[in-house]
């Protein structure tokens, strides 16, 4: 009677642990099917979202106009323009001294898309604005970057003039002769960088917009 009894005991006990698994089971898939058609129906939203783009693109791409090759930038030097830019085939240097080497390198930004452009002036936080076309100096300048762009990408943080020489470089609206003198002294590159701002002001009676005076 008592083994019975144990018998039928045991047998309530496994018939409940296996209802729990059954319904653990159940569970386990219920939230699997819920998951899986949450991820469908995230996939069809993107899908929908984002095959308008991409087929405004495919058509884009089958009938857009062939564009023209953009100017080179910025480390190309510019075509010969016929305006003056002046570039000295001389400046006032101690001859019979020969210049040492070193770090830095002389070069100009030119424009390479007319339009208003930031004329700067020593003190004044805000430019006014000039008209400068095709090939004119913007801006003579030295730097120890190997490449114009580079030194502007390093310096845009500093203030908003050096954010928007970077902003027209990177644009096409600018472009950078390299260079002018290549790894002399400090001294021998102020000496190149203040003879060219000096002929300009010689040209055009005032500072390049972007120099504000000679360093």
């Amino acid at each position: 009677m008592a083994a019975a009894v144990v018998a039928v005991g045991l047998g309530a006990i496994i018939a409940a642990i296996i209802d729990v698994l059954i319904i653990a089971i159940i569970a386990i898939l219920i939230i699997a099917a819920i998951i899986l058609v949450a991820y469908i129906i995230y996939k069809l939203v993107e899908f929908v979202r984002t095959w308008p783009n991409e087929t405004a693109d495919d058509v884009w791409d089958d009938t857009a106009p062939p564009v023209e090759e953009p100017i080179p930038v910025p480390e190309t030097k510019p075509e010969p323009i016929p305006i003056p830019i002046p570039i000295p085939f001389s400046v006032p240097l101690d001859r019979t001294k020969k210049p040492e080497g070193g770090p830095y390198s002389v070069y100009h930004v030119h424009v390479n898309k007319p339009g208003d452009y930031g004329d700067y002036e020593r003190g004044v936080a805000d430019p006014t604005f000039i008209h400068l076309g095709v090939g004119e100096i913007y801006k003579y300048g030295i730097t120890m970057f190997n490449s114009v762009l580079k030194r502007y990408r390093t310096f845009s943080w500093a203030n908003p003039k050096e954010l928007m020489i970077l902003t027209n470089l990177e644009n096409r609206n600018f472009g950078a002769y390299e260079w002018y003198a290549y790894k002399r002294s400090k001294t021998f590159a102020r000496a190149i960088e203040d003879g060219l701002i000096a002929q300009y002001v010689g040209i055009r009676g005032k500072f390049p917009p972007g120099n504000t005076g000679y360093y």
